[in-house]
């Protein structure tokens, strides 16, 4: 495998005097410039006030009087969608409070304010019009564009073409220390370490994955004494954004992530960028020289002062933006997948672009292999060194001090967001559709199925947030990455179950269990083993089944069928892959005027974040966990929810033997006994009950009068030991024991066990059942209830059934583990 390296500045001092290539020595440039950069850099472009701040930064929390500013800052906070918004709501105030509008700040003040009490404000730097660079760093005394050629400034005016903003981003990671609740909450990463190193001590190895600190390559960094306490542990994001519906688009941002999103840049467009370094320089040149000199943090839970050193752990892109920063190859290139692996891919005949097909092992040494490009000395030189040595250029990141990274190329995380809500769907739909692109001497078939899901979507809980529209009619104008994830994921393995050939879906479905699997906030030792292997066999068979080792085919083995090879090991070394994905970056809404407006909103956004840390009153957010007034809070994080029975009604004959069931297996004493029968047992319902997780489940009761509602009713619950997915009928309270509080109750009705045969032929992936009405009727302490799960209609064998869709990333991944053996009959089972 690679190792990873830390920059030599000497070496690659003289590597730049000896480097031809313009290309290689703009790189280089870049990477000398964060090594010698400083806080009183004028190239840094923060005035002296920002500096002084960073270096002694408040020692009391942040208070305000005024209860008019007050108000002015929480409009400013939560309305963010238009000036005119906060203009009417000043209006607004100052009628009701009947004030002189002078005591109230307009809109402009407000935003002065804001930037005083959080030290967040825009940094500007000019751009060249066509997005290709960024005049920064090595290019800042540059008048016309080396790419296009494009002038810096219009000729008749004298005045700038465009601009670049950021915002100082450490401003906002001191102020994580500056209100005491939130100062108290970042100690969690010291205290998860002391709990890893006491379970290492204890029994030598972890069972599970749940953090980034749980990763290898986080504790080796602590043994070695790179991470210590007190000190910030970043991720580091970047990607473009589509900023118009079924439009491309080329806005660029990147974020860092330190318990929240912090926007780091907006490259504005209006196209991709020729040389991301130079616009990711402002930012890292701020964090290089912090991590050279620290971060002065007043911790107001502990009420102390001290330096903190920053860490980059992460850093993550899509494939081609994850180019721009390890400065690897990309998908088609001979070694794609160097980082990470040790693979020699191949190639058609005649052709450029490369496939992980057919590996083989191969000794591997970035820094020998760096140094090898560097020294090519003509462009021919270059692109056989880059074909060779699979390194485009030297990385930006080789810039940062080397105790303050993990190195490179181990700080690259794996793009498991857009690997499987993007590129896995993008390969295998076309090839299973006939759309997939193919050789004259090739053939095609096509399947249509788009129906299927559209059909689907009702019948999945609201916070799905995006059920799959039509695919047939949606795959060309947009399909959105968590609609993918749901469509695949999620519906795949029922949906593809009478439409692909029985290998295609069972090889189909080996992926399926490796991606849930893989996407788990919280993974065990056991499950990775079995997701490594899932994956491995997938390949395997991929290449048998689609690729057949015909030249004509090659094309098919695309780099998204060769990575997931290696995220079982990536667990290991860096926790839950979740943790690391880009589905923060995937968080950006759309706008109508995106390309003006995108700057103000990050900046909006980070003093936003800046304002709720430090004064969490002002935090509307926060309130969300208040109940509303007609809510029963039941305790544990359980509340009744609206709407409720005024009186007490009868239950139905089914309903009644349940209840009086449950009554006495529960409390056979109970004096109140008698109010369970014999007879019609009558009951004040309640219809919605709010989960510990802060998801909502309905019942039958809420749901059965409305049209063209998401179902939430179906849940997944252990009873009697074992796994099982139900139907709420309705929830209530009764009094069971006369000298407790009432208990609070479901009727639901469970459904049949999975058809044994579907579940082993699917891998586990498809839980398929019956719906068993008033026969399964049972009463159920609604503590006992885990989640809000799918349960979506189907037909097998002309038999009308369930199958269980979860939502992805919530920890059932594998089906509730299940480990069913070959030879198991059902009777054994259930």
């Amino acid at each position: 495998m690679p190792e990873s390296v830390d920059a030599d500045e000497d070496i690659l001092n003289d590597l730049y005097s000896n480097v031809k290539l313009d290309d290689l020595r703009h790189s280089l440039a870049f990477i000398a410039g964060l090594q010698a950069a400083s806080l009183d850099d004028p190239a840094s472009g923060l005035d002296s006030e920002t500096i002084g701040r960073l270096r002694n930064p408040p020692q009391y929390p942040a208070t305000i009087d005024d209860p008019h500013v007050r108000a002015a800052l929480e409009n400013y906070m939560h309305l963010k969608h238009s000036d005119s918004d906060f203009d009417h709501a000043r209006l607004s105030y100052i009628k009701g409070n009947n004030l002189d509008p002078a005591e109230f700040p307009t809109l402009y003040q407000t935003k002065k304010i804001a930037e005083d009490i959080t030290g967040v404000y825009s940094v500007m730097h000019d751009m060249c019009p066509n997005s290709c660079i960024g005049y920064t760093g090595p290019f800042s005394h540059l008048e016309h564009c080396p790419e296009c050629n494009e002038f810096r400034y219009d000729q008749a005016l004298l005045e700038k073409t465009s601009g670049l903003s950021h915002s100082p981003d450490w401003p906002q990671i001191q102020a994580l220390y500056r209100d005491p609740q939130s100062a108290q909450e970042m100690c969690y990463r010291d205290e998860k370490t002391q709990d890893i190193f006491e379970e290492l001590e204890r029994r030598g190895s972890l069972d599970s994955y749940s953090d980034f600190f749980d990763g290898d390559d986080y504790i080796k960094a602590v043994q070695g004494r790179k991470i210590k306490d007190d000190d910030i542990i970043l991720m580091m994001s970047v990607d473009g954004a589509q900023l118009y519906k079924n439009k491309q688009s080329d806005c660029w941002i990147s974020i860092w992530i330190k318990k929240f999103v912090i926007p780091g840049l907006v490259v504005p467009g209006p196209n991709k960028p020729k040389n991301l370094d130079s616009f990711l320089y402002p930012s890292f040149h701020h964090a290089a020289a912090i991590m050279k000199e620290g971060l002065p943090i007043w911790d107001a839970h502990r009420d102390v002062r001290y330096l903190s050193n920053l860490f980059l752990a992460i850093a993550t892109a899509d494939g081609p933006g994850l180019m721009y920063l390890n400065g690897l190859v990309g998908h088609h290139g001979k070694m794609g997948a160097v980082s990470t692996v040790d693979s020699q891919d191949a190639s058609k005949p005649g052709g450029s672009h490369y496939y992980p097909a057919l590996k083989k092992p191969l000794d591997y040494d970035y820094w020998d292999n760096l140094v090898a490009l560097l020294s090519s000395r003509t462009e021919r030189e270059y692109q056989q060194k880059r074909l060779e040595t699979g390194i485009s250029k030297p990385s930006i990141f080789l810039g940062f001090p080397e105790h303050c990274i993990l190195g490179v190329p181990w700080c690259f995380g794996s793009d498991i967001m857009h690997l499987c809500s993007l590129n896995l769907p993008d390969l295998l739909i076309p090839l299973w559709r006939g759309t997939f692109k193919c050789d004259p001497t090739d053939h095609v078939s096509t399947w249509d199925h788009g129906r299927v899901v559209a059909a689907s979507s009702r019948y999945l809980p609201g916070f799905f947030d995006r059920p799959p529209r039509n695919l047939a009619e949606k795959i060309s104008s947009g399909y959105k990455a968590w609609e993918y994830t749901l469509y695949m994921w999620g519906l795949g393995p029922a949906v593809f179950h009478d439409v692909l050939p029985d290998p295609y879906w069972q090889s189909f479905c080996k992926l399926v269990r490796g991606v849930r699997l893989i996407s788990q906030r919280s993974i065990t030792r056991e499950e990775l083993v079995v997701a490594a292997r899932c994956f491995a066999e997938f390949e395997d068979e991929f290449e048998d089944l689609y690729y057949q080792q015909r030249a004509d085919r090659l094309h098919f083995v695309r780099q998204s069928v060769h990575a997931p090879l290696h995220y079982a090991n990536e667990v290991f070394t860096k926790g839950p892959l979740i943790c690391s994905s880009q589905w923060p970056m995937d968080q950006i809404h759309q706008h109508s005027n995106p390309f003006a407006n995108l700057g103000q909103r990050c900046l909006r956004q980070a003093q936003t974040n800046t304002l709720k840390i430090i004064m969490p009153a002002l935090d509307h957010d926060n309130l969300k966990s208040t109940l509303p007034a007609w809510a029963k809070d039941i305790g544990g994080g359980f509340a009744l929810l609206a709407k409720h029975d005024r009186t007490a009604r009868a239950t139905t004959i089914s309903e009644s033997s349940a209840i009086q069931e449950y009554v006495q297996a529960n409390a056979p004493q109970s004096p109140t006994l008698h109010l369970f029968g014999p007879g019609p047992v009558k009951v004040a319902r309640s219809a919605r009950l709010r989960l510990p997780s802060g998801l909502t489940t309905r019942s039958l009761w809420c749901e059965e009068d409305r049209e063209h509602v998401w179902q939430a009713r179906n849940i997944r619950l252990t009873y009697n030991g074992k796994l099982q997915f139900a139907e709420v009928y309705y929830f209530f309270q009764a009094i069971i024991h006369a000298d407790r509080p009432p208990e609070t109750l479901a009727v639901i009705t469970l459904y049949s066990p999975p058809d044994v045969k579907l579940l082993q032929a699917s891998h586990y992936t498809l839980w398929s059942c019956h719906h068993q009405g008033d026969a399964a009727l049972v009463v159920i302490n609604v503590k006992m209830i885990e989640s809000v799960v799918a349960m979506v209609p189907h037909k097998i064998n002309g038999e009308d059934r369930f199958y269980v869709v979860e939502k992805p990333g919530l920890d059932v991944a594998d089906m509730g583990g299940y480990s069913i053996p070959e030879d198991a009959d059902e009777e054994d089972l259930f």
